[in-house]
Parts: structure tokens; sequence; C-alpha cells
């Protein structure tokens, strides 16, 4: 990079980090550090912080709807990946996180292009900010571990196959890339490449500092996911099985605890404890049955005895031609005639022909009453 560039990007970051933390000028200032990271995208300190200004920006995750729509926006992104066009990669992903900065697809996407443009330091900066949007996340979690193996940072790597060991514990590339990382580790006296051999893996010296600056808390483990992890450790401890089984009876979820209680059978045997509460949730699963049929029978039936909606709109005008019928129509069957005309004419179907006929018959029965009350008004 030219003098005078690297000058005018050092100006650049400089008033963009007075308006980010003074003037809190957030927008300005992501148009200057998007300069920098165009320009540099190996500059892991413009990388950090144009990520932290978008973070002043959108200090929440969008909602999930917003996640949904912001899916369909990485196609083009994805394509430019599976051409291998990382710079232009680059540039898609600084668009899509100016929209949403936590999305997690993006992040990843960014760290990639990094990687193969060799920018080691800025991939690290990318990839804590996915693991800090989705700590939880075994492919952000994946990705984290790959990517500092690939520099030589064990520890770190290490740490995050723990962390997937610990949000999916049947993950079996979990265990087995711990063991390789651990051996690749005594490979060398203090635990990690020197210099050189982190330079000849494709690693930098500062990746270290940058690597350090994604270790994270231990994730917190539910009571359910401690005792599923215990079971995965010792799969012959019926009591893990069984604590875990009222957990989820406590919880009204019988058929998780079936299931836990299947398995515990199936690895510790016949154990007393273990067919008594069997037999207990199958107890409980069967009074499910029988209410959920109960309810459906009852839905059926009220379906089935529903009354029919009346149409009063039509009623009425039904009911107002018919008094115009009794008015100018002397005789009684035409009377009744012009009603089931009427009816016909204003349903269509012999079934409502037949209640407006009715309809008729009770005003030619009551004509009198009518005529003289419509008179009076």
């Amino acid at each position: 990079m030219a003098g005078r560039e690297f000058s005018r990007l050092e100006e650049c970051y400089a008033r963009g980090s007075q308006l980010a933390h003074r003037e809190r000028n957030y927008p300005y200032a992501h148009e200057l550090f998007t300069q920098c990271v165009i320009a540099a995208p190996g500059n892991p300190q413009y990388a950090d912080a144009f990520l932290q200004n978008l973070r002043r920006l959108f200090p929440r995750k969008q909602s999930p709807a917003w996640q949904a729509i912001a899916k369909r926006r990485n196609v083009p992104l994805k394509k430019k990946l599976a051409a291998g066009e990382w710079e232009d990669a680059m540039r898609l992903g600084i668009d899509l996180l100016r929209q949403d900065p936590w999305n997690v697809d993006v992040l990843r996407a960014m760290a990639t292009s990094c990687e193969h443009l060799h920018c080691n330091e800025s991939e690290l900066v990318y990839l804590k900010q996915a693991l800090n949007s989705a700590p939880r996340n075994v492919e952000v979690n994946r990705h984290c571990a790959l990517s500092l193996a690939r520099m030589g940072q064990f520890d770190q790597a290490i740490a995050c196959w723990h962390r997937i060991e610990s949000i999916a514990p049947r993950n079996r590339e979990a265990a087995e890339m711990i063991s390789r990382l651990c051996q690749e580790r005594l490979r060398y006296p203090d635990g990690k490449p020197s210099v050189a051999d982190a330079a000849s893996r494709g690693s930098a010296p500062c990746a270290e500092e940058a690597a350090q600056a994604m270790e994270m808390a231990p994730v917190v483990l539910s009571p359910i996911e401690t005792l599923e992890r215990a079971i995965a450790q010792a799969p012959n401890a019926s009591e893990n099985y069984l604590r875990l089984a009222e957990l989820h009876v406590e919880r009204g979820r019988y058929l998780d605890a079936q299931s836990v209680l299947y398995r515990g059978i199936s690895n510790c045997g016949e154990v007393a404890k273990l067919d008594e509460l069997l037999e207990l949730v199958g107890k409980r699963l069967k009074e499910q049955e029988i209410e959920r049929q109960a309810l459906e029978a009852m839905r059926i039936h009220a379906n089935d005895i529903a009354l029919p909606a009346i149409p009063w709109l039509e009623l009425t005008l039904t009911g107002a031609i018919g008094l115009l019928i009794l008015q100018f129509l002397p005789d009684v069957g035409t009377r009744i005639l012009a009603a089931v005309n009427v009816a016909q004419w204003s349903r269509g179907t012999w079934a409502m022909a037949n209640f407006y006929a009715l309809f008729g018959l009770l005003l030619v029965r009551y004509r009198v009453e009518l005529t003289s009350l419509w008179r009076e008004r």
C-alpha cells in the first residue's frame, strides 16, 4: 500500500473514531470505516472499529421475520463465495452488515473471504462477532475452532470444541478433534508453533492476540443439558437417566421421559426404579391420549350440531317483499306461490325456499294484523 493511501486511511480511521466516540455520528463514521475496510481488509483495527460502530447503530438483533428476509439477500454473497470472488464478497458482506451486523451467515462469509485473502487477524475479528451473536451455534463454534487450529492457536481451538461438546454432547467430531489437537500441541515445546512455523501454517505473529480476544466465558448449561452431558460421559450410570426422566416428567414432557428411560434400560439393563418410572410414564401417556380423543370427539360433535347461520339481510328483504305480496295479491294460493318464487330467487336452494315459504304462510296467517300495523305507521 502506498504511503499516501495509508495516510488517507489513517485519517479516515481517526476521523471516524472521533465521530463515533465524541460526536456519536454513527452513520457518517460508518462511511469512513467502510472505506478503511474495503481498502485494507487485512487490518484488524479497521475491521474491529467497523463492527464496533455497527453495534452502536444496531445494539440488538433483528426480529426473526427480518432475519428470514435477510437470508434471501444473502444469495448473491453465496454466489460470490462459490465463484471464489473474495474481494467482491467482502464488498457485498459490508453492505449486508450495514443492515444487520449480527447476521451470522454474513459474518462467516466475511471470515471465509479473509481466510482466502490471507487476512487471518481480520478473519478472527469477524468470527468473534459471529460468536458473540450466536454463542450456542455449533457451526459458528466449529468455524472458529478450525480457523484457530489452522493458525496454530490450539488452546483456543480446543476451547471451542469443548463448547461444542457442552452444546451437543453426542457430537463425535468434537471429541476426535480435541484428541487430535492435544497431540498436535505436544509437537511444540510451548504448546504452539513458533513464528516461522506459524507463518508456514498460514498464521501470523499477532494472530495469537486476536485469538485470545475470542475467549469467552463458559457456556452455562441447563439442568437437562448437564444430565445429557453426564450420560454421554457415563452411559452406564442409571441414576443420570432417572434424574433426567424425572425432570422431563415434572415439565410434562412424557414422550421425552419415555425416550430417556428406554435408553437407560438399553444401556443399564433392568433397573427397578427405571421400570417403575417407565410404567408411570406409560399411564400418563395413555391418559393424555384418552383426553385428546375425548376433546377430538367433542369438537367433531360440536361441528355436526352447529346451527346454520341465519341470513338476516335476506330474511328482512324477503319479509318486505312478503308484505308487498299481501298488499297487492288478493288470492292466498297466489301469495304462497309468490313467496316460494321469491325464496328461490333469493337463495337458489330448495331448503331455504321451504323456510321462506313457511315465512310467507305466516304472513298470510297474520295478514290482517300486519296490514293494519303497516297502515298505522
